[in-house]
């Protein structure tokens, strides 16, 4: 009998194209009933299009863009939603899916071939974080801490936490200019309570440090909104004269939420007597406090096992300086709680992190790894895809596996630093 609905359609596409059947249908079942259908579901259903960019080419991946996806929900009143990078029972039923439109299609199926190329690219990817510390890989977040607050998160992707560290830096004194209004003097009064708002978009905040210049090595701001968060874009930049400025970093559209740091280290610094954060691309500067900020000093944070942390008597014990954390790998993102909670929101927290590699996504751009991984991520996806493509020969999985070990070993084996290393044996135990 044919389909009731779009619904029941895709879930009989779904059963007949998968070894087994899907969602409790048996695979035989799902074949009758998409034999059986006719009219638009027979047809194709709706029409999408690469010239209109409702589908990805095939060289970047296949699948539906957001364009096509809403296209598709609006006309059949279905509700898919956008690929699930980071893994989980979507992506697994959808590889599993597009296996079985490979192995019963007539031709040579190059759009289920991108789509499980896309997919198992980014298991291959996400895998390497199991088998070692990638250098390329390792990156280092500035969290401001805030006073009471004892958990932080890692950015997303973040993996393991490398080094920790606290960090207490200073503050120039100065004289300081708003190009767009509001109260300048909130921003550097050292209360986190008071704002400057700008009245227009695109403004400036200056700092002139006269006849002294600064070298300045980290600036951080906080930002302020009455209501939700936003997403921002901004650049800072140094001036020797306040005419000709030069950028020393560009932000475009960072997420920011009201009260929480956002810290950029400058490398490398100037040793100017202007420096200025600029609103660009029609932001609106709103600003608890605006920290330019140099002297940085830094202290090895210690790491606490679950165990440890747990058995603390007093978690909620404040003081200027944290110098322990315990690290939660939890899913979405693992967090950092340190330990005793600060009490000061003028300090800052350094992390270099391992990460995982960046999501392969649309297959547009160049893939987050050098050079010379290239052999040793093409063998391994070439094994992944055979074990999923039907009529591979066991023989030929079994080779290219292999090759894929071998040429992980080379990679694996050159991912090192070179740094000297120094051992201090202490015997002085056993001579006293």
């Amino acid at each position: 009998m044919p389909s009731r609905s779009p619904a029941q359609h895709r879930l009989m596409e779904a059963a007949a194209h998968t070894k087994g059947g899907f969602g409790g249908v048996p695979q035989k079942v799902g074949k009758e009933f998409v034999k059986a259908d006719t009219g638009k579901y027979a047809k194709g259903g709706v029409s999408l299009a690469v010239g209109r960019k409702e589908k990805l080419p095939v060289e970047r991946g296949a699948g539906l863009t957001a364009k096509g996806r809403e296209k598709y929900n609006r006309e059949t009143g279905s509700h898919l939603k956008a690929p699930q990078p980071g893994g989980g029972g979507r992506k697994d039923s959808f590889c599993a899916r597009m296996s079985g439109v490979v192995e019963h299609s007539k031709g040579d199926a190059p759009r289920a071939k991108a789509s499980l190329k896309r997919w198992k690219l980014f298991y291959v990817l996400s895998n390497l974080i199991n088998q070692g510390i990638q250098y390329f890989a390792i990156k280092k977040q500035v969290i401001g801490l805030l006073a009471n607050q004892y958990e932080y998160s890692l950015p997303v992707g973040g993996n393991d936490v490398l080094n920790a560290l606290y960090r207490t830096m200073t503050q120039p004194s100065g004289g300081y200019t708003s190009s767009a209004g509001g109260t300048v003097a909130n921003v550097y009064d050292q209360n986190t309570a008071t704002y400057c708002e700008q009245t227009s978009t695109n403004g400036d905040i200056t700092v002139n440090y006269g006849s002294s210049p600064e070298y300045l090595g980290s600036i951080g701001f906080m930002p302020y909104f009455a209501v939700g968060s936003g997403a921002w874009s901004y650049v800072f930049e140094s001036s020797a004269d306040n005419i000709t400025w030069k950028t020393l970093y560009t932000g475009t559209y960072v997420p920011v939420a009201d009260g929480e740091w956002v810290w950029q280290d400058i490398d490398p610094g100037a040793n100017v007597s202007y420096y200025r954060m600029r609103a660009t691309d029609g932001t609106t500067l709103s600003l608890r406090e605006l920290y330019f900020g140099n002297n940085s000093t830094e202290i090895t944070m210690s790491r606490l096992n679950r165990d440890d942390y747990v058995n603390l008597p007093n978690k909620n014990f404040t003081a200027n300086q944290p110098f322990q954390y315990w690290l939660n790998r939890t899913i979405p993102q693992a967090t950092l709680t340190v330990w005793p909670t600060p009490s000061s929101s003028f300090v800052q927290m350094t992390v270099w992190y391992s990460a995982y590699i960046e999501d392969v996504g649309a297959l547009s751009g160049q893939l987050a790894i050098p050079d010379r991984w290239l052999m040793a991520i093409q063998n391994m996806l070439a094994h992944q895809m055979a074990q999923e493509l039907p009529g591979v020969d066991v023989g030929r999985i079994q080779y290219l596996e292999v090759q894929a070990e071998k040429y992980f070993n080379m990679a694996e084996q050159e991912e090192r630093d070179r740094s000297p290393i120094y051992f201090a044996p202490n015997i002085s135990v056993y001579s006293r």
